[in-house]
């Protein structure tokens, strides 16, 4: 990402110098980042120009850096995404047919969660579809929040990981595990919520607070949680929009009617987001 930020400084600059100040402002903004990071990324973003002498990206020593090279600009009119996906029970994933639809766990404009099985290995996973551009915002979030949890606490089971995802042709996707039924899911198959022991529904929100305590400890903005189907865990997942969302039940993420998201915290400093 960071090479391609500062390729779009030097486009707006082409044939000018762009101070190494200029570019850390800009592509850092409010970052102390050390002068080698500029130069690394300014490498990578040499190795696929083929500039291996550094003609079109020129070095001014001790200066900055200046883009040398003809550059043409056309407008174009972006298409407009579908706004409904339309997923049906049966459907093969969209770039991942060997995953079949079950059930939608949630459907709203412009974003379909569903559950999906493997036919051969029994598998279940969670895909969650967008197909608008602030949506697809909030699915990049989830991926930076998740490799930020996963960086800075470890592999940990009451983690919902992030598998696989597709942000480059629609419908754009996220893939994770699957955390099991909802609180609403888990009652109704114990036959109430009145079944289940107190003693296990307190264990449970004691889980609960120390597992989102120690993401909140990290520095993640937000996360919201959900049981998982057979044991007192709880399972976390990013709140893929930070609060402006509707949260998902099933998918990785507990059901409003049980939990309600505080206000988004401000992110840690240096958090590195995607989008």
């Amino acid at each position: 990402m960071k090479p391609l930020e500062i390729l779009v400084q030097l486009l707006l600059h082409a044939g000018e110098v762009v101070t190494k100040d200029e570019l850390l402002d800009a592509v850092w903004p409010g970052l102390t980042v050390v002068e080698g990071s500029l130069s690394t990324a300014i490498f990578k973003l040499c190795q696929p120009l083929g500039d291996e002498e550094f003609a079109i990206v020129v070095t001014a020593p001790r200066v900055g850096y200046r883009l040398e090279a003809s550059m043409q600009s056309k407008a174009i009119r972006a298409s407009p995404l579908p706004a409904e996906l339309g997923f049906k029970e049966g459907d093969a994933v969209p770039g991942r047919e060997h995953w079949r639809l079950m059930r939608a766990l949630d459907v709203s404009a412009g974003s379909e969660v569903w559950l999906a099985r493997h036919p051969k290995t029994g598998e279940l996973r969670v895909f969650k579809f967008a197909s608008s551009a602030v949506r697809l915002k909030g699915l990049k979030r989830e991926v930076t929040v998740s490799r930020f949890l996963k960086e800075s606490l470890g592999e940990r089971p009451e983690l919902v990981r992030v598998l696989e995802w597709n942000f480059d042709t629609h419908p754009f996707f996220l893939e994770s595990e699957y955390g099991g039924p909802n609180f609403a899911e888990r009652a109704e198959s114990q036959g109430s919520l009145a079944r289940i022991p107190l003693r296990v529904r307190l264990d449970l929100l004691a889980d609960v607070a120390r597992a989102v305590a120690s993401a909140h400890a990290a520095g993640a903005p937000m996360v919201a949680w959900r049981s998982r189907s057979s044991n007192p865990y709880l399972s976390l997942l990013p709140a893929g929009s930070l609060g402006s969302e509707r949260l998902s039940p099933g998918a990785g993420i507990c059901n409003p009617e049980w939990w309600q998201p505080a206000p988004p915290l401000r992110p840690a400093r240096g958090l590195p987001w995607i989008g």
